[in-house]
């Protein structure tokens, strides 16, 4: 898996470049870049997904006959009650995940798509006139 060739080259980039150790690895450097940048997120959420499964596995063993619904419902109740431990997967704003960005643009029909793409042409050309010389877009 890569996971553990990135760990491998993590833990040996003190004694030897890492240019040698990603082609030993046989993985890209940027994507170990990558990985080490992400590895924050990764624990933030680990983090986070081992507080919701305490709280599952006691609301479970206080309440042995609740399916996830009712879990579901209890751990909104005990969120609302100020323990701040509700899923956030996929909510992230853009301020905590940066590889996160705005949803895509839907149109209602292929005129307003062509509509919104002209204006979009007309502010390049006006931010960057100098893009792409005298022949513009």
């Amino acid at each position: 898996m890569k996971a553990a060739r990135f760990e491998a080259v993590h833990e040996l980039k003190d004694r030897y470049p890492i240019t040698w150790l990603v082609c030993i690895a046989k993985v890209s450097r940027s994507g170990y870049y990558k990985w080490r940048k992400a590895q924050r997120f990764r624990m933030a959420r680990q983090q986070r997904d081992q507080i919701i499964k305490e709280h599952i596995m006691a609301i479970h063993h206080s309440r042995p006959f609740y399916g996830y619904p009712r879990i579901t419902v209890a751990l909104k109740k005990e969120d609302r009650e100020g323990k701040s431990f509700d899923d956030q997967r996929g909510k992230d704003t853009k301020s905590d995940n940066p590889f996160i960005g705005r949803p895509k643009t839907t149109f209602k029909s292929v005129e307003e798509e062509r509509d919104y793409l002209k204006a979009q042409v007309e502010y390049l050309k006006k931010r960057y006139p100098n893009l792409h010389g005298e022949d513009g877009f």
